[in-house]
């Protein structure tokens, strides 16, 4: 059994003791293990962009220093960009790559840039915004850019020469000036989802101290198709679904799932920030071909940043599981067994699974084998070609075999740091980006469970509205986890915040309290209660006089 570690906070032991653990993992049908590839040729690149073609992988973009420094001079400096294009061919161990300068200058900085939004289209790989140094704006940037490379031509000329430009289509556009955001795709429509614009110096005691800086989160979905026009690519069909609470993440893992109805869709799991504490959301975000979902019911401990993972289904049993390899957390499960909370949001060595089940609910199970390391930010997963799967990105778990381990793909690149907490390190270098390489390697015939736990990741809020309608005050009952301090939400009809209110509770007993919206004007509305760990929302309609 696992245990809560007491601390200071009685807050935090509060939250910790809500968890509930066992040994027994329900509908656990598989165990991992990791094995380390040595390859010394291969380059430390992180927060990349990748794609996969002819059994050969592509990186486009990303950092070849560690995480960000707090100093604005030192952080994201444009010598640790990845100005080349690498081919890498996992089976043969070769390597080739291949400099960004015979592209126009446009594509020279979009393509070195960290935290492109990106999606293997089939034999297309497209990419939006990123962020990094541009010497055309004399600045750091987000860039305002939508760009789509045809695998097959570009690999070949990053293996052998020739033109890249040839084998590349680009639009400017100003919606597409997105970081940290990430981008799918259901039907003829892409998904970008979250994210944020980011110009200027990063510096973390605000945008109006030293260089400063502009940040806006998109707080939204975009959906679009790309079509080809007289002159190239263009953005067709466009819309945004703004919802300024539960989209305002970024830096989060977008995973495509088959849900319970067998369509399929994408879940948002977690990211940053949340508007009232600099911590992670701990729920998620389901997104269907005709909108999205918000689970507030489900919280998920153990994976809170964009890191490597790796998504497979069982038609047998209609369950999605999605794996998360490391990366940083608020929560990790200590060596004695004990859950620890660090609001610093330490790189930890977890491994997890989040499984949803045939009717839909989710667990989530931190899974018996570790990463070697403190290593799985910024990292991503490359699946074995030749492997079933059920649709882009998702294998076939009920195809694997049930009798032995089977090599499932590969973990590369991300942030290796030095220690859990380095942001505030003054060494030359607490941290890195990985050359690392580990094959992965799943097996249905072992199970055993021994040093596996499941967190109930039930929320602990609640909240209730009337009258409903109302034309004039709104009586809130609201029941949070223990005394604390409280904010609600009020949303319009089309995701905006309209009204914030400050509330401490007293008790974890139901308080009731009473909002003054006599000024809201007559629509629908929804109340959402966060604790800075969990939301809760509520709907009304303010109706006319």
């Amino acid at each position: 059994m696992l245990k809560s570690v007491a601390m200071q906070s009685a807050r935090l032991l509060a939250v910790l003791l809500f968890f509930s653990f066992s040994s027994v993992v329900l509908a656990q049908s598989f165990s991992l293990s990791l094995e380390e590839v040595s390859w010394e040729a291969l380059p430390g690149v992180q927060s990349f962009a990748e794609a996969q073609w002819n059994e050969q992988w592509l990186i486009v973009g990303g950092r070849l220093d560690g995480l960000h420094r707090r100093q604005p001079f030192a952080s994201m400096a444009s010598d640790g960009r990845n100005v080349n294009l690498w081919v890498v061919d996992p089976a043969g161990q070769q390597l080739w790559s291949r400099a960004l300068t015979d592209l126009p200058t446009e594509l020279q900085e979009q393509l070195a840039a960290t935290n492109l939004s990106h999606y293997q289209d089939g034999d297309q790989l497209v990419l939006i915004g990123g962020y990094a140094y541009s010497a055309t704006a004399g600045d750091h940037i987000t860039f305002p850019r939508l760009t789509v490379i045809d695998l097959p031509g570009f690999i070949t000329a990053v293996q052998e020469g020739g033109s890249l430009e040839e084998h590349v289509q680009s639009v400017a556009d100003e919606r597409m000036a997105v970081a940290g955001g990430q981008l799918g795709k259901i039907g003829d429509h892409f998904l970008l989802v979250g994210g944020h614009r980011f110009d200027g110096r990063y510096n973390p005691h605000g945008p109006d101290h030293g260089p400063g800086f502009s940040q806006t989160y998109t707080n939204a979905v975009r959906r679009f198709r790309i079509d080809e026009g007289e002159s190239g690519i263009l953005i067709a069909d466009f819309s945004e679904t703004v919802d300024e609470v539960n989209l305002h993440r970024r830096d989060y893992n977008l995973v495509p799932q088959i849900l319970p109805d067998g369509s399929l869709g994408y879940t948002a799991f977690s990211g940053v920030f949340q508007h009232t504490v600099d911590l992670p959301f701990l729920n998620s975000v389901d997104f269907t071909a005709d909108g999205y979902a918000v689970n507030n019911d489900f919280a998920q401990y153990l994976s809170h940043y964009h890191s490597a993972w790796a998504a497979m289904y069982s038609a047998a049993d209609n369950q999605m599981h999605t794996i998360f390899f490391g990366g940083i957390s608020q929560f990790y499960v200590n060596e004695a067994d004990e859950v620890v909370e660090d609001t610093d949001v330490p790189f930890v060595r977890t491994i997890s699974r989040v499984t949803r089940g045939a009717s839909g609910l989710r667990e989530e199970v931190k899974m018996e084998v570790d990463m070697p390391g403190l290593l799985g930010a910024g990292a991503d997963f490359f699946p074995l070609p030749g492997l079933v799967e059920v649709s882009p990105g998702i294998l076939d778990l009920d195809a694997l075999p049930d009798d032995a381990p089977q090599l499932i793909g590969y973990l590369f690149g991300g942030i290796e740091s030095t220690a859990p907490n380095v942001f505030w390190s003054n060494e030359d270098e607490p941290s890195v980006a990985s050359a690392r390489m580990l094959a992965v390697y799943l097996d249905k015939s072992s199970v055993t469970g021994s040093r596996e736990a499941r967190l109930e990741g039930d929320n602990p809020l609640r909240l209730r509205v009337f009258p409903n309608p109302t034309a004039g005050a709104l009586q809130v009952g609201l029941q949070p986890f223990e005394a604390g301090s409280l904010t609600l939400f009020v949303q319009d009809s089309t995701g905006r915040i309209v009204r914030q209110f400050a509330h401490t509770a007293t008790s974890a007993e139901e308080q009731l309290i009473d909002l003054d919206l006599e000024s809201l004007p007559a629509g629908p509305y929804q109340l959402i209660l966060s604790d800075g760990y969990y939301l809760r929302a509520a709907p009304f309609i303010r109706s006319g006089e």
